[in-house]
């Protein structure tokens, strides 16, 4: 990683972006305040946007296959984001695992991360909390989703799971992964 200051960019020019650390994780402020945070990556950019291409047909595959799974259903939102294949690989992994045992509904994905590029990744979800499909009262089927995400392994645990209003009134439950999110 680097933190890519004013004079960082000054002493590196272009080159830090097209050799060193072609990667915009995050990105805040703007003139000469602005601070960047890149990933360096091994082999340099013209390894970084051929891992970059693949991963994104990769995602897109996923993504697809989350839409045509039966127990999964989404918003027009959540299809739009889907077809762009900018959602985080964990999502839909655990969206899927979670449809293994009771209907899901997206409502959207969220949550780019400030200032990010192509590897800032959507990394948020948001699901209704009361599916009819489910056959479970709305209380009983938010606990069941809460229970599934915090019963993962660690290492596929979201790092936020809550219970959330939407400025539209609905009541949804946001998962999220922290970022930097891993290509694939």
């Amino acid at each position: 990683m680097v933190v890519a200051t004013a004079d960082i960019r000054n002493q590196f020019g272009g080159l830090l972006a097209s050799v060193y650390a072609p990667v915009i994780l995050a990105s805040f402020g703007s003139g000469n305040a602005r601070i960047e945070i890149r990933e360096v990556i091994p082999g340099g950019t013209k390894a970084y946007r051929a891992a970059l291409a693949a991963d994104l047909r990769a995602r897109k595959i996923a993504d697809a296959q989350l839409r045509a799974n039966s127990q999964i259903t989404a918003s027009a939102t959540a299809r739009t984001q889907l077809l762009g294949g900018e959602i985080d690989p964990q999502l839909p992994q655990l969206i899927v695992a979670m449809a293994h045992f009771q209907p899901v509904r997206i409502v959207a994905f969220g949550d780019q991360g400030p200032g990010g590029g192509p590897a800032s990744l959507l990394r948020s979800v948001d699901l209704a909390t009361h599916v009819t499909r489910s056959h479970l009262a709305a209380l009983a089927y938010i606990r069941w989703m809460q229970a599934f995400v915090h019963e993962q392994r660690a290492q596929y645990r979201p790092a936020l799971s809550e219970q959330i209003t939407l400025p539209t009134g609905q009541t949804v439950l946001r998962i999220q992964y922290d970022a930097p999110s891993p290509l694939s």
